[in-house]
Formats: C-alpha cells, sequence, structure tokens
C-alpha cells in the first residue's frame, strides 16, 4: 500500500511538472511555502523542495538563509550567534518532494517587510511578514491617498529613510494583504495563472534607470499574468493611486498578430462573446483602449462585440474614485466578484489567444 501511495504522489508531481500547475515547472527545483504573509510572530514556516528536473538532485535541508527585501535590493538576515547548522545532505529522486519547517526563531525579531528564504543554495521562495495576527485584509488606511499625493513633492532620495517606513505601513503590507486574498479567486479563474508575489505585486521602489530622482512609487498594482511568451501576455489585474482604483482584464505586450486572433476567434464564437460580453457590462466593467477610425465589421449587430472587434488594442476595466469602499474589506469582495463574473469572458480570450481546452 505505501509504494502504492508514493508511485502516485509520484505521479502527481510529474503531471504538475509537466503542465506547470501550482507554479511548479518541468525541468526546475521549485520552493514553495504554504502562505505568501504570515504575521509578524510567527516562528517557523512550512515550505515543501519539489523536484521537477527529471533526475535526483542533492538536498542539504539545514542549507538555508533569509534576506530581506531593502532599498539597495536583497539583503541577508544574519542568523543569532548561538544557532549551529548541522552538516546534511541527502538525494532527492526526480518529481518527488521534501518538506521542512524552517524556524524564524533562529534570527533577532524580525519587522514586517518582504523576505525570501533560499533553500539549497539556489532555490528561493519570497513571503510577506505583516503587523498584527489577523492576516485577512480589511482595507486600506485612509491616509494612503494623501500620502500619496504628497510625493509629488517629497519624493526624494533625502526623504527616504523618512518615507519608507510610512509607505510600507500605508501601502506594501495591505497590498500584500489583498493579493494575499486574490489570489485563490484568481486560480479559480484560471489554474495558469502565476502567483509568486515577486511577480504580482508592485514593490515600493522606482525603476532607477528612469525615476533615479523619485525612488518611490506613486502608484500600486497586482498582476495576475499567464506563464506565457514575450508577447499577448493575458491577465487578471489591479491598479490604485491617490484618487482612484481599477480591476479586470488586461493583455499585456498585446500584439496585431494576437489582436487577429482575437477578433478571428469572436467573429466565430459571437453568441458567446455576447453572452460574456452582457455580464461584463452587468458588471459595470467596459471595453477600453485604441478603436479604428472606421467600423470593420458593419453587420455585427451587439454593440459591446462590434467594439471589441474593431479595437486596435484593448483592455476590460472598471476605474473608480478612492472611496470608503478602499478603507474596508468591501475592496477585496468587489474585486473577487468582478473576477468571478469576467470568467467565461477570460477564458474565451484564453482560448483565442493560446488555444486549448474549450468554454462553451
Amino acid at each position: 500500500m505505501a509504494s502504492i501511495t508514493a508511485f502516485i504522489t509520484t505521479l502527481t508531481i510529474f503531471f504538475q511538472c509537466l503542465f506547470g500547475i501550482g507554479g511548479l515547472g518541468f525541468g526546475k527545483v521549485v520552493l514553495k511555502l504554504e502562505k505568501d504573509a504570515y504575521p509578524v510572530a510567527t516562528e517557523k514556516i512550512e515550505a515543501t523542495l519539489y523536484n521537477c528536473t527529471g533526475k535526483p538532485i542533492v538536498v542539504a535541508p539545514y542549507a538555508y538563509s533569509l534576506e530581506r527585501l531593502e532599498a539597495g535590493g536583497w539583503a541577508p538576515v544574519a542568523w543569532k550567534d548561538s544557532v549551529i547548522i548541522p552538516v546534511a545532505m541527502f538525494l532527492l529522486p526526480p518529481f518527488q518532494s521534501v518538506s521542512k519547517s524552517f524556524h524564524l526563531t533562529d534570527y533577532d525579531p524580525l519587522p514586517a517587510g518582504r523576505y525570501r528564504l533560499t533553500a539549497s543554495g539556489s532555490v528561493y521562495a519570497e513571503f510577506q511578514l505583516v503587523s498584527g495576527m489577523d492576516i485577512t485584509f480589511t482595507g486600506f488606511p485612509k491616509e494612503f491617498a494623501d500620502f500619496l499625493f504628497s510625493l509629488q513633492w517629497n519624493n526624494t532620495v533625502e526623504l527616504l529613510p523618512e518615507n519608507k517606513p510610512v509607505y510600507q505601513r500605508l501601502i506594501s503590507e495591505p497590498l500584500a494583504l489583498l493579493f494575499h486574498g486574490l489570489a485563490q479567486t484568481a486560480v479559480s479563474v484560471s489554474d495558469t495563472l502565476v502567483t509568486r508575489p515577486s511577480k504580482c505585486v508592485s514593490t515600493m521602489y522606482s525603476d532607477m534607470r528612469f525615476s533615479r530622482n523619485t525612488p518611490l512609487k506613486a502608484y500600486m498594482y497586482i498582476r495576475f499574468r499567464e506563464p506565457c511568451g514575450e508577447k499577448d501576455i493575458l491577465g487578471l489585474y489591479f491598479d490604485m493611486g491617490c484618487d482612484y482604483y481599477s480591476y479586470g482584464i488586461r493583455i499585456y505586450k498585446q500584439s496585431s498578430a494576437g489582436m487577429a486572433r482575437v477578433r478571428a476567434f469572436a467573429a466565430a464564437h459571437e453568441q458567446a462573446f455576447a453572452r460574456e460580453l452582457a455580464g461584463m457590462q452587468a458588471l459595470g466593467l467596459e471595453i477600453k483602449g485604441e478603436a479604428f477610425a472606421r467600423d470593420h465589421f458593419p453587420g455585427t449587430q451587439n454593440a459591446a462585440l462590434k467594439a471589441l472587434l474593431n479595437s486596435r488594442s484593448f483592455y476590460i476595466g472598471r476605474d473608480r474614485p478612492v472611496s470608503e469602499v478602499v478603507f474596508s474589506g468591501a475592496l477585496h469582495a468587489e474585486i473577487c466578484n468582478a473576477y468571478e463574473g469576467l470568467r467565461g469572458l477570460y477564458l474565451l480570450l484564453k482560448q483565442a489567444l493560446y488555444g486549448g481546452e474549450k468554454f462553451t
């Protein structure tokens, strides 16, 4: 019985690796944590190492390190002087996994922030430590809008030490909680969406190549994107600035070839698109983007479908002013409701761009 269970487990991991399910990928070694965010007082976190390489790998279960995201990048966190690291290694067979508890008590008390756990020398997973014991999103603090607005004048390198902890408290920490709450809903829309925090959640720092004198972002975002190529990357999004927020579906790095595939597929499946676009409108979302100067589809009667077909580029979104919703858990519920309602349209666009399983 034990051998059968082991075989089924190996087979399950093999297919997860082969099809990129749950963040795994063929040919990779992947470290996964049980959560994306933990309270500051957390003493240990559970992690699982997956071998998707197809060959045995050497695992050193005690050779792990912790880093914290700082202004200059990832900075190592020092162990307590009293910690002794045992020397041990073993071979992990292909398409198998091993789990281990990592003790955060091996370090001096850790402040809230973004961290990266590295195991066996090169495989890492990121997580957020948040203030308080409750990691449920309950809204952004009301001061966040004024703070972002003020960055128009005081977003300087000299004021970074003063602004950084405020940004962390008002924006980074609640944004991490919102991401944690949205991730499960996003995966229910499409189980291939990437949900690694480092790939999905904006950091506080501007790209210094273009904003050398303004170190902090004056906006925030969450992006769940499909793991595909360099063009026509379908995904779900949330954006927010000091006076607005927006959410819906985007196709990142749209190309003319990708738009041609969407138009051809939509024209061939008018009824399905018309149905899902009606649901989109009922949720208060719209087709936005750049349209052709003239109507290229005069025979199409459905107005929403005609707008989609006549778009040079587009996204599906709802733009709203910052209101009391943002300062409560109602924001999470509103976005989840939209993501769930857009599932049918999302899957149609996914099939148009990439082929695969049909949605009816």
